[in-house]
Order: C-alpha cells, then structure tokens, then sequence
C-alpha cells in the first residue's frame, strides 16, 4: 500500500544516471562537490546519490562505492544497497564495516544463507572486538537459521550468548527464546 501511494517519489536518479549518453562529462564540479557533501552531511541521501555516482564514475574510489552503499541503505534501498556492499568487496577485499552492513541488510532482505555466511565470516574476522560484538553476531544467527526452520542450529547458537554474556537482561531473552524454539 505505502510503496504504491509513494510510487512517484521512488529513487530514480541511479538508473537516469546510468542512461546518460556517452560523452556526457561525468566529472564533478567544485560546486557539485559542495553539494554532494551537505547532502551526504545533512542526511539528504537521495539528492546526493546522483552527484555520488557521478563522481564514482569519475574517480572509481572505494569510500565513494562504500558511501552510495551506505546512502541507499539509509533510503532502505536493500538490495541496491548489498550490491554496492558487494562492488566494494570486489574492490578492496574484507572488510569489517562492509560485511556488518551486509549481515543487516541480507537480514532484511530475507537473504537468510547469506547473512548466516557472513556474520560467520565477520566472527572469523582477525580483530578483536568486544563480546557484545560476537553475541549479537550469535543471535544473528540464531535468528537466521529459525528463519530458515533450523531451530535445533539457531539453539546451539543460543547456548554460545548464554555461554559468553555477562548481561543477565540479555540471557534472560536469550533463554525465553531458546525454550520457545526448542
């Protein structure tokens, strides 16, 4: 219903952007670089996404990849959003910002496997982070596999919070959930 009533005020300037002619000078101008960036500042994503692209065109940069990404994950643009995620992997490997994006947006898009592979990936990560990090990543997979109807997997997932948190609110959740999968 509000997807339908909001038709007309859908994201559109990426696929406009893309359609423009060969020939058509895609470099920034000083100004237009002012713009992109209180845009981008001022929390006006979809008016920085065209100028965004446009200097992505240009400089083919990594962080101008990452923040397209992260403008049409503000506009819940999803699975735009995972593809630019991706292109930024493609360009600069691992990374641990990219891929705790990803796990959320693969969340939200119902794209249960892959979120599962990469919070795995992002527990597997060589930096230390600290136990809240691994626990939340504990439930992001225990949420994913009940999704997928794994509910003896998501359990064994549970045990890891209830074997690691020193948060009693967050092992009392933990064990309210894990007695009604189990």
């Amino acid at each position: 219903m509000f997807i339908s009533e909001h038709k007309k005020d859908r994201i559109n300037r990426i696929s406009d952007f893309f359609t423009e002619p060969e020939g058509t000078d895609r470099k920034l101008s000083d100004k237009e670089t002012e713009e992109m960036d209180v845009y981008y500042d001022n929390g006006e994503y979809d008016k920085y996404l065209s100028l965004g692209c446009k200097k992505f065109q240009d400089t083919g940069s990594v962080d101008d990849a990452f923040y397209i990404a992260k403008a049409l994950k503000e506009l819940y643009q999803f699975s735009s959003a995972i593809k630019w995620y991706e292109k930024v992997v493609e360009m600069e490997g691992e990374s641990w910002d990219t891929y705790c994006n990803m796990v959320y947006l693969y969340e939200q898009i119902e794209q249960h496997e892959k979120a599962i592979r990469t919070a795995k990936c992002l527990l597997e990560y060589p930096q230390s982070r600290p136990a809240n990090v691994k626990e939340e990543l504990y439930g992001i997979i225990a949420d994913n596999e009940h999704y997928l109807g794994n509910d003896e997997e998501a359990v064994k997932w549970f045990d890891k919070i209830l074997d690691t948190t020193t948060n009693e609110e967050l092992a009392e959740h933990t064990r309210r959930i894990k007695k009604s999968w189990s």
